[in-house]
């Protein structure tokens, strides 16, 4: 939980005392908050947090990244759209060609899997500590900071600062961009002669991480009595507005 001082940084604060007593208030507040933190954070949350530099891995950003592939297939699967397009230097001879089995719709998908990574949280406790559609731990925790201080305080901060404080998420969409031109090969591979074979297999498992770790495969995102409770969204919420925003601009 975030100590109160460090949240004055990120929060617009409305009281009617003065600011001389205002101030002894906030320390008073913040040793109190501080205090009831190291008393009631779990300790494997402790450690899970001091390795948040360690994030996201190879394997973790695999996974996402084939599963928003999916995800994204699924959108266009009944699709029967077709493209015409010629196939002679003089322009004269027209065919068309099904949007469905077309190198165009894995195109498309892979101009949005890597954005998708914004719709991520960070999660203590989960073997596999991304979930989409989530609140991240880091507002909770300081949901609860704010209700258990008894100041009024309002939240007004970019989501960047509650949501990613450690920037995991922008790391795992940086990753994620290079994985996908890395590995665009072995993708098209898959879409075009290979979708019998699940993708997390196909990609992940025998190509991108034949020689390293594959625990995060398997891993579970059920969340352990320790572990920080899961909130979930009923919309994608955004962190940086990836889909909006060349890589450039990150």
């Amino acid at each position: 939980m975030l100590a109160l001082r460090s949240l004055l940084a990120i929060l617009t604060i409305t009281t009617n005392l003065f600011s001389t007593s205002f101030s002894s208030i906030i320390d008073e507040e913040a040793q109190k908050i501080k205090k009831a933190d190291n008393q009631k954070t779990h300790p494997k949350i402790l450690e899970f947090n001091k390795n948040s530099q360690n994030r996201p891995t190879k394997c973790q950003v695999c996974r996402i990244m084939v599963h928003e592939i999916e995800l994204e297939l699924n959108k266009t699967k009944n699709s029967k759209q077709k493209i015409r397009f010629s196939n002679s230097l003089d322009g004269r001879k027209k065919e068309n060609l099904s949007y469905k089995t077309s190198e165009l719709r894995l195109m498309d998908v892979l101009d949005m899997v890597c954005g998708n990574v914004d719709y991520y949280r960070v999660i203590a406790g989960p073997q596999f500590p991304y979930l989409r559609n989530v609140k991240s731990m880091y507002r909770i925790e300081l949901e609860k900071a704010m209700k258990e201080s008894g100041v009024g305080l309002t939240l007004d901060a970019p989501p960047q600062t509650v949501d990613d404080p450690t920037a995991e998420i922008k790391r795992l969409h940086f990753e994620c961009v290079q994985m996908v031109e890395e590995y665009e090969e072995e993708i098209l591979e898959w879409f075009k002669t290979n979708q019998d074979i699940p993708p997390i297999d196909y990609i992940c498992r025998e190509r991108v991480l034949q020689h390293g770790t594959k625990d995060c495969l398997d891993a579970t995102t059920e969340s352990p009595e320790w572990g920080s409770q899961i909130v979930k969204t009923t919309t994608d919420q955004g962190i940086y507005n990836l889909l909006k925003h060349s890589r450039s601009e990150l």
